[in-house]
């Protein structure tokens, strides 16, 4: 890679006479080769065409080019109203690291009614003196980790690549336990996503890992459809079993047992072959994954039983926890486009799709509970509503219990707000037709809040016949918003426990 991408500011703030904003890309580290980037600029209370003018594009950063100006043009009004807001959003990176900032936040001050000036960004100094110990080094990429809970001085390390390792952290070595490298996409946000172990390990001397597949058939293909390629996949939730003749160092030949995900069982059960990325407008009309079946699939309202799709390059989930319970609890994404109002995403509401979920399974069988809160609506608990525990979340990729059993999930957000999440059984945190805002409000999501059927839904929540949980704290994009405001991910957290060993 040739360095890294971002964006020059969070915000902007511009007089609507201005004219255009200029919004600045950046490059960082090496400026060595060319480097494409795509942009998507999206209304957030701006409207298109009446506050501003702009549409999805890209640039090319030349060979030695450590900046590039992308003028947004802003249109003047005689109307007296508000600062609006349109976002310009970075969704692509080829040739360098797409690193945040991604998004900055462009308001139009109005010059009919003047605005207050924009309060000042506090400094960013810690009072604190940090000293970093590296404890193991030469890791590619690690995503998770899990302690061994037979040595704590011990922990199994997930690389994004598809390999589990085992570290010791008084001595720095490592070892492999599990190489998955052959069997795992890790292309955009792909990858092997968790590794975590049974809590009754004593019992049970289980390590479960949730992974993007790349089928068998990849290797013999290119492009999008080949091995890592961009093209659309599924996940599964596959349990291994460590053997205790080698010190639990590795996994037990053939011991592997795919617990959710099953129906992903080759690159003909992909949409398109897997040679499609959703994440491009150009598939919003195309079939989604988890409705594209053939004569073998089970199918439930519509979709594909026990499939976990990703459509798209993002957006997969892929944190495992154990509740206080002893039950399994997987978080799932939406499977679909962070980069437009993907009309796909709407699927995230029903509870016979596996999208947007927390899932909470037997961790032997994999199958649902009978006091999940949707099993009487299930034909049998091996059937996707039967394992939905809450659902309506956009990319719920961190989550914690705290002591009083309440699941904490971060999830990611889309133009305006991201979002932490507490509810109780059948939670419906309202993505996508809701995303923020904070103290128990709910708004409604730009670009979402325009589908076809989105009318419907708003017409039920204010009816009091459809329940939405507003999220449990929200955090602004806007850094004039009062609260937390961010410019970045809600990417993870940790509520204070005693170990579970």
């Amino acid at each position: 890679m040739a360095g890294s991408v971002s964006l020059g500011q969070t915000e902007i703030f511009i007089g609507e006479a201005a004219g255009a904003a200029q919004v600045v890309i950046k490059r960082a580290g090496s400026l060595t080769g060319e480097v494409f980037v795509r942009y998507r600029i999206t209304g957030d209370t701006a409207t298109e065409g009446e506050d501003y003018t702009g549409v999805d594009g890209s640039v090319i950063l030349a060979d030695g080019v450590g900046s590039v100006t992308i003028p947004l043009s802003i249109l003047n009004d005689t109307l007296g109203e508000a600062t609006e807001v349109v976002t310009f959003a970075l969704i692509e990176a080829t040739g360098a690291t797409l690193l945040a900032p991604r998004t900055t936040r462009v308001n139009i001050l109005d010059d009919e009614i003047l605005a207050p000036p924009p309060p000042a960004e506090p400094p960013l100094i810690s009072a604190y003196e940090l000293s970093k110990v590296p404890l193991v080094t030469g890791l590619d990429q690690p995503v998770r980790f899990a302690f061994a809970p037979f040595d704590q001085s011990l922990v199994f390390i997930a690389e994004k690549g598809g390999r589990v390792l085992l570290a010791d952290l008084d001595t720095g070595v490592t070892s492999v336990v599990l190489d998955l490298r052959d069997q795992v996409n890790s292309a955009g946000d792909r990858g092997l996503l968790d590794v975590i172990l049974h809590p009754d390990f004593a019992s049970n001397p289980y390590l479960y890992a949730f992974y993007v597949v790349d089928p068998a058939e990849t290797a013999g293909l290119t492009g999008n459809a080949g091995r890592d390629g961009e093209g659309n996949r599924y996940s599964h939730v596959v349990r291994y079993t460590l053997d205790a003749a080698t010190g639990y160092s590795t996994v037990v030949a053939g011991s592997a047992v795919v617990l959710i995900g099953g129906a992903g069982d080759g690159i003909a059960a992909i949409s398109g072959d897997g040679a499609q990325d959703f994440t491009d407008p150009a598939f919003a009309t195309a079939i989604a994954s988890d409705k594209e079946t053939d004569a073998g699939d089970r199918v439930i309202g519509g979709f594909k039983q026990d499939y976990l799709k990703g459509d798209s390059l993002s957006h997969d989930g892929g944190k495992m926890l154990f509740g206080p319970d002893g039950m399994l609890y997987v978080l799932t994404g939406d499977g679909t486009s962070y980069n437009y109002a993907d009309p796909h995403s709407i699927d995230v509401f029903s509870l016979n799709s596996l999208s947007g979920k927390v899932l909470r399974v037997d961790p032997l069988t994999g199958d649902g509970l009978a006091d999940n809160p949707f099993a009487a609506l299930a034909p049998d608990l091996d059937a996707n509503a039967a394992k939905v525990y809450q659902l309506g979340l956009r990319n719920p990729f961190s989550a914690a219990f705290d002591g009083d059993g309440r699941l904490f999930i971060a999830d990611v957000g889309w133009s305006s707000y991201e979002e932490i999440n507490v509810g109780g059984p059948g939670a419906n945190f309202g993505w996508p037709y809701f995303e923020g805002g904070d103290g128990g409000t709910l708004l409604r999501a730009p670009g979402y809040r325009d589908l076809p059927g989105a009318a419907a839904i708003y017409d039920a929540w204010l009816a009091g016949t459809l329940t939405i949980t507003p999220a449990y704290r929200a955090f602004n994009h806007d850094v004039a918003a009062p609260g937390f405001p961010l410019q970045a991910i809600t990417a993870g957290g940790i509520v204070a426990l005693p170990s579970p060993y």
